[in-house]
């Protein structure tokens, strides 16, 4: 089992569908956030940038004093070298550390952008549940845009069927989830026009005889999911991220979590 390039993974829950008339239906747990947990992501990504250009403006003070001490005294007994030294260093550090919260400031913005296309999270229909190895069932996706809104290019629909273990482990004091594929299978891939308001797709489910059914223990568990993911700029983001893991949370992937039994159909 190959693991997937996700160091910390946050599994979603196992919850009983909501029967209706036509079907069981699931709700994507991952993209079901609201506003208050839009600031607090941003309070832990801008408060760290704070505190870092804040310390970065006192780390150039610093190399100014000094520098300006060290010009005029000999460098071993003058103290400003000490501050000028020191500053450099800092102001280097806070550097590289803000090139990295650059990135995750990015990553949060688009994030919360693409999260606001939508009116709440997508909803998975299946025909039936839970359901067997060897079974097959009908499933619709179904997620609107935000009210008054529309899409002003095409975009794509990609989905997909997996089986993941999720293993629990201890590093010193804390605990590590991680999520390992064993099995997965590429849905068909749907454009969706210009002017759409309501994203929809239908695709089947079919869950192979000799797969793993579903299991969970304390620290260990085989959860079933679909992905369903939206690109609005399919072509631009082919040509910039060609290396990019398209299934990487952006605010436009609902994931979707069911019951696979261990009786064969």
């Amino acid at each position: 089992m190959a693991p997937t390039n996700l160091p910390s993974y946050s599994p979603p829950k196992l919850k009983p569908p909501e029967q209706t008339p036509d079907g069981f239906l699931f709700t994507a747990q991952n993209n079901d956030s609201s506003n208050s947990e839009f600031i607090l992501i941003a309070v832990m990504i801008l408060l760290p940038v704070g505190i870092l250009g804040f310390l970065t403006i006192v780390g150039l003070l610093l190399v100014v004093n000094g520098l300006r001490d060290f010009l005029n005294i000999d460098l071993l007994d003058s103290p400003g070298a000490l501050f000028f030294i020191f500053g450099l260093v800092w102001v280097l550090i806070s550097i590289g550390f803000l090139i990295m919260l650059r990135k995750g400031f990015q990553e949060m913005t688009t994030y919360i952008k693409n999260t606001k296309k939508f009116q709440g999270a997508g909803k998975l229909l299946l025909s039936q549940s839970p359901l067997k190895l060897g079974d097959h069932c009908q499933a619709q996706f179904c997620r609107s845009l935000a009210s008054g809104n529309s899409l002003e290019q095409t975009a794509q629909l990609k989905a997909r069927l997996l089986c993941a273990e999720i293993v629990t482990y201890r590093v010193g004091t804390d605990d590590t989830t991680v999520r390992q594929i064993v099995f997965e299978q590429p849905l068909e891939t749907q454009s969706v026009p210009t002017g759409t308001q309501t994203i929809e797709y239908t695709a089947t489910l079919k869950i192979p005889s000799n797969a793993t059914p579903s299991f969970e223990a304390k620290h260990n568990r085989i959860l079933w999911q679909v992905e369903v993911k939206v690109e609005f700029d399919p072509v631009i983001l082919q040509q910039k991220n060609t290396n990019k893991d398209p299934w990487v949370e952006d605010g436009t992937l609902s994931t979707f979590a069911f019951s696979v039994d261990p009786e064969v159909v």
